[in-house]
């Protein structure tokens, strides 16, 4: 590519990142049954929207009011696919990755920024949290797009207006774990007296958040996105996640963590690439003082460590910390090419080989699922777990569409609502296969006779 100018080698980066961010996802985005509880709850929400639900208030919706309808438009793209949500967060990873390189071109060459968000395409944590329907990988996707953004050389007011969109998106679907960017941000700009970009950015994103917010009516979402999240217990033990973040980056990112410590050790055994790479790579970096990255990876981990209870399916959250980390490593001279490459090589290979994210459904599940499917088109199912339902093609009872553990525990969700939902001449079945109706104390109404599939029971006259 010695004979492509600059703007055509970082478009053949740009292509080859999203196909790369794309193809990683194939696996997970063809799978027919939910791959977590929270998907199959974004699922069965998506369907109920699609089918004139109004999220907010005809639905429980835990997170922001720009989520759904993001789902949604997923789906449409997608020709009305059931899977059609997860092309929503197909193209959040391609964003992200090829933000992450576009941030990365900041701190150092072409072809290290490239190699450097090859590594945000394949990570594990940001599969997790960008490949199956969450509300991380998008709100990331929106609010790394600004970060990217007001890197770039020039600030324009379109610019400016464009920041603010993505950064009252990102709030509007997520508002926690996009902070530490918002914040970097906002001290960057500080930092370089440019009080006016801050004005009309803050303008901007309050706009969008507050219109959004009011299309669904302020005090309900404000209720379930804001109050329902505070309600929960959000007082993790910090020793705790330090070991579990510890865990899960090497179980989800090897290739990254097996960079980090060459970084650390590079200065020692590559001495003469060293010098003989430094020329090239400072003859392509475009400066950005190396505080601002830093302070991004430091405001990130403060965030996940001190306010995420990082554990299971919420490894997702590290993805926030991936392109940080990667970017605190991208300043010329840390590693030379050939071993930057090598390790992309050999992770992109153990990412395809070994990293799979979607689980088998136990034979009570698929059951429960398959009885699902058997009620009429038009009538409710009640179910602890609504991805089975959403795999079967048919619409949750709205009461009850999210009966996470957290909404019983906040009171958000009882055991009467369940009772009243079951009580519903609409619904036609009750499953009950993950205990969380077990736990709140739910029973089915005499009128529901069991089912051969234990777990499940089938409304009389159904």
């Amino acid at each position: 590519m010695a004979h492509m100018n600059g703007r055509s080698i970082r478009a053949v980066h740009i292509a080859l990142l999203s196909v790369l961010a794309g193809a990683f996802r194939v696996v997970p985005w063809m799978a027919g049954h939910r791959i977590t509880f929270d998907e199959g709850v974004f699922l069965a929400s998506t369907d109920l929207a699609r089918a004139g639900l109004v999220p907010f208030q005809d639905f429980f919706s835990s997170q922001g009011p720009l989520f759904i309808p993001m789902l949604r438009l997923g789906q449409i793209v997608s020709f009305g696919d059931p899977r059609g949500p997860r092309t929503t967060l197909l193209v959040s990873a391609v964003v992200i990755a090829v933000s992450s390189y576009s941030i990365f071109t900041r701190l150092t060459s072409s072809t290290r920024a490239f190699l450097l968000a090859s590594l945000v395409a394949l990570s594990g944590n940001v599969l997790l949290a960008a490949g199956p329907v969450q509300s991380d990988g998008l709100a990331f996707a929106f609010a790394i797009s600004a970060l990217a953004l007001v890197l770039e050389p020039r600030l324009s007011i379109g610019r400016m207006v464009w920041m603010g969109l993505l950064i009252g998106a990102a709030i509007s679907v997520k508002s926690l774990h996009v902070v530490p960017i918002i914040v970097t941000i906002a001290v960057y700009l500080a930092s370089r007296m440019e009080w006016k970009p801050i004005g009309i950015i803050v303008l901007v994103a309050g706009g969008v958040a507050t219109g959004l917010a009011a299309i669904y009516g302020f005090a309900t979402v404000w209720d379930q996105y804001v109050i329902f999240h505070l309600a929960k217990d959000n007082s993790p033990d910090l020793l705790d996640n330090v070991v579990k973040t510890g865990v899960e980056l090497f179980r989800n990112d090897l290739p990254i963590v097996v960079l980090a410590i060459t970084a650390g050790i590079a200065p020692f055994l590559f001495r003469n690439s060293l010098t003989r790479e430094k020329a090239i790579d400072e003859s392509n970096r475009e400066t950005l003082a190396d505080w601002v990255v830093v302070f991004w990876l430091v405001s990130s981990v403060v965030v996940l460590l001190g306010f995420t209870t990082i554990y299971g399916g919420f490894a997702r959250t590290l993805a926030f910390l991936i392109p940080p980390l990667l970017a605190t490593i991208a300043p010329s001279g840390s590693i030379p090419i050939r071993v930057l490459l090598g390790i992309a090589a050999v992770g992109a290979i153990v990412q395809f080989a070994f990293f799979n994210i979607v689980p088998e459904l136990e034979a009570e599940e698929i059951a429960a699922s398959a009885s699902i499917e058997a009620i009429p088109e038009n009538r409710w199912f009640v179910s602890d777990d609504p991805g089975l339902g959403w795999a079967a093609g048919r619409l949750s009872h709205p009461a009850t569409v999210d009966p996470s553990y957290a909404r019983f525990q906040t009171g958000y969700l009882t055991s009467s609502d369940v009772a009243a939902a079951l009580n519903d001449p609409e619904t036609c079945i009750l499953t009950a296969t993950s205990g969380r109706f077990d736990s709140a104390g739910i029973t089915p109404p005499i009128d529901y006779l069991p089912a051969d599939t234990p777990g499940v029971s089938i409304r009389f006259g159904c």
